[in-house]
């Protein structure tokens, strides 16, 4: 089939990112649930501290011990009582106020920048989870 000047040869665009991530994300959601009990132990376990135990070539044991994670009892904190609101004052020059301008924008215009950064994020998002389920699945093997 030939195209018109100016028709798409893909006229429904696209795949969005949700949809194309869509099964790997709702997998590495299922690994997650599946394995939580044992995910929360192995945290509790770094924020205790661990007892590691190996051994060398020789055949000789060594065991040690290694001190609580600070992060991972920050984590367990933070998931308890909720993460603390992070403040942050932004200033301009000198400690002044910072000095805005008018890009003279429409309405429509600021609206198509807004929804563009939000779908930004939300592929910014998407990308992140991918990659955690990456490591995941590097850590666990892949779902079944």
């Amino acid at each position: 089939m030939a195209w018109r000047k100016g028709q798409s040869g893909n006229p429904a665009g696209r795949t969005p990112t949700a949809i194309k991530y869509e099964r790997p994300i709702r997998r590495a959601e299922k690994q997650i649930v599946d394995r939580l009990p044992w995910l929360i132990d192995k945290q509790f376990e770094l924020a205790e501290g661990v007892t590691i135990q190996i051994e060398d070539d020789d055949g000789d044991r060594h065991i040690y011990q290694r001190p609580p994670d600070r992060q991972a009892i920050e984590y367990l904190l933070n998931r308890i009582m909720g993460k603390p609101t992070e403040r942050e004052e932004v200033s301009g020059p000198g400690g002044g106020p910072l000095q805005t301008e008018e890009m003279g924008l429409s309405d429509s215009d600021r609206a198509s920048r807004i929804l563009a950064l939000v779908q930004r994020a939300r592929e910014r998002a998407i990308d992140a989870a991918v990659a955690a389920m990456s490591d995941l699945d590097a850590v666990t093997g892949p779902a079944d």
